[in-house]
């Protein structure tokens, strides 16, 4: 018994599948089969055109529909029209307009339309449009113009071109080409939803959203950037956050830089170096060097020890290393090199204090320089410009 098998196995299966490819290739396929049943439904082997029940064939051509158990040994041909549903088994490639159920190719699989349920390919899982359910591809799965839903799992990549929906796991990258990456996302170098991402994201280098917003927990372990959107959550990057056109709001952390370089940044937000909101910086900010509100303000509390400056006003408790510096201060101003505002109301401590404007409040310096006063100055010198004596050692008071 072993020596026919093994005779089968070396001799027989070759020429079945060289003969099988001569006859594909002079005529069209006959569907012929050995049927054991009655119906259409029980056992048939070859290939047959419809079947219910177990199928087995060498290679499956322009096959229609398949419901129950399917295997196959070698890749479909003209196989694009067929549907199997339930158990199909390509040991080396399969190939279908629908695979519904367990679907496991030896190499590869491809549908034009839809893979549901449970899809493993050894090397690629691919469909022109849905992937759905639990689908592995040893390098790689791929939607090409639809999506991918339920836990999706590859060693190398995964493209979802309108979308990936699920667990999602890249071993190096997870692409949503025209659509959103949602639920959870993670691939060891880089995660790129075009249209966004939406919830636990995380790239071992980088999360990138080219039109759309990274909302929920965005860990990029150098970067993340939300191109045309905003960055919501909890945003952690080992160099740089960024919001090109948007905001980066609630927690927010980055080895380097906090960047919304067309809105605001707003929360808890922690920087090696600086943070920067075109439209304004408020909540609780810390940084290493500096933190800009190019054109808003400043509000809250911030804590640097390089500058504070804003061109518009700052606002709430400020303490800047070297200088805190805007057209309006109003607050609490703790700068030990300098100030250089406007308008300042509220209490400054500083070794230059220079308020171009009026001042309201009291100020504490080496020197203090008011256009108009309207409170206390207490410094080796103090100047008020609509004072009668402008000049004054220790105290100079005007209400």
């Amino acid at each position: 018994m072993r020596v026919v098998v093994a005779v089968t196995a070396t001799f027989l299966l070759p020429a079945l599948l060289a003969a099988q490819g001569r006859w594909e290739r002079d005529r069209p396929p006959s569907h012929a089969a050995l049927n054991i049943g009655a119906d259409g439904y029980g056992l048939s082997i070859g290939n047959s055109e419809r079947w219910n029940g177990l199928r087995i064939n060498i290679r499956d051509r322009e096959v229609d529909r398949v419901n129950g158990v399917n295997i196959t040994l070698w890749s479909p041909k003209d196989n694009e029209d067929a549907r199997y549903n339930g158990l199909s088994l390509g040991l080396v490639g399969h190939e279908a307009r629908e695979m519904n159920g367990i679907n496991i190719g030896g190499v590869g699989m491809y549908a034009e339309r839809a893979l549901r349920g449970v899809n493993v390919g050894a090397i690629g899982v691919v469909s022109e449009r849905e992937i759905t359910g639990f689908n592995v591809g040893g390098i790689g799965l791929v939607a090409a113009e639809g999506e991918i839903t339920g836990i999706n799992l590859s060693l190398v990549g995964s493209v979802g071109n309108q979308g990936m929906t699920g667990l999602n796991v890249g071993g190096i990258g997870l692409v949503a080409a025209e659509g959103t990456l949602k639920g959870i996302n993670l691939s060891l170098v880089g995660s790129v939803g075009n249209d966004g991402m939406q919830g636990f994201n995380f790239g071992g280098i980088g999360l990138v959203a080219g039109e759309g917003s990274l909302q929920g927990v965005n860990i990029g372990g150098i970067g993340a950037v939300a191109g045309d959107g905003d960055m919501l959550g909890l945003n952690i990057a080992g160099v740089g956050a960024v919001a090109d056109h948007g905001d980066v709001r609630w927690v927010n952390v980055s080895g380097v830089a906090t960047v919304a370089s067309g809105g605001v940044v707003e929360g808890l937000t922690a920087s090696g170096v600086a943070v920067v909101g075109e439209r304004g910086v408020s909540g609780l900010t810390v940084a290493g060097m500096a933190i800009v509100g190019a054109e808003g303000p400043v509000k809250g509390a911030a804590f640097t020890l390089g500058a504070v400056e804003s061109l518009d006003a700052i606002q709430g408790i400020i303490a800047g290393g070297y200088r805190v510096r805007a057209p309006l201060v109003e607050g609490i101003s703790l700068n030990p090199v300098q100030l250089r505002t406007g308008d300042f109301t509220g209490l400054a401590v500083g070794a230059y204090n220079e308020i171009n404007g009026r001042q309201t409040g009291v100020v504490i310096g080496l020197y203090n320089r008011a256009r108009e006063l309207r409170g206390v100055q207490i410094g080796l010198l103090n100047y008020a410009g609509d004072a009668a004596v402008p000049y004054l050692p220790v105290i100079n008071a005007r209400f």
